[in-house]
């Protein structure tokens, strides 16, 4: 869900949730890093990446940091679940 947003269940509405970014032709998502540390158990997973986020404000392109953390389970039937996450700006806003 984007910031803001109302929580979403469920990965069409995620991907719903993605069409407001539709009419800015400058938004992109460039990923930096990424790491993922998973349980001896192999039941539980945390995920942590930063990325950089491009749009245009005013016909401006803009860009800024931002951290992303989620924790997942595995389910009962063996899928990996999204607990939780966490997205956070790590820099404001500047043109780039």
């Amino acid at each position: 869900m984007e910031c803001g947003s109302a929580p979403v269940v469920g990965i069409d509405a995620a991907r719903d949730g993605f069409a407001l970014f539709a009419h800015d032709p400058h938004w992109r998502v460039s990923l930096i890093n990424e790491t993922v540390d998973v349980a001896s158990s192999g039941d539980l997973a945390v995920y942590r990446g930063a990325y950089n986020e491009e749009n245009s404000r005013a016909g401006v392109v803009m860009t800024h940091r931002i951290n992303f953390i989620a924790e997942f389970r595995r389910g009962d039937d063996g899928e990996w679940e999204m607990l939780w996450y966490m997205v956070a700006n790590m820099e404001p806003s500047h043109p780039m």
